[in-house]
């Protein structure tokens, strides 16, 4: 399922186990391991993240 994540965080809010699921924030420059692509600083959301199939129709 780590190839389909895009961020949203759902996940962590509806987990009922404590601490289960941590989200981590990379810094600017990494390199995303699920995208392949360079962080940027400026932060985008769901609509534009690459692995949202509607990222192009919500663009």
């Amino acid at each position: 399922m780590d190839a389909e994540c895009v961020a949203c965080h759902l996940c962590v809010n509806v987990c009922p186990v404590e601490t289960c699921i941590t989200m981590e924030r990379l810094p600017a420059g990494a390199m995303d391991p699920w995208t392949g692509r360079v962080v940027h600083a400026k932060l985008a959301d769901w609509t534009t993240h690459p692995n949202n199939p509607g990222a192009v129709a919500a663009g």
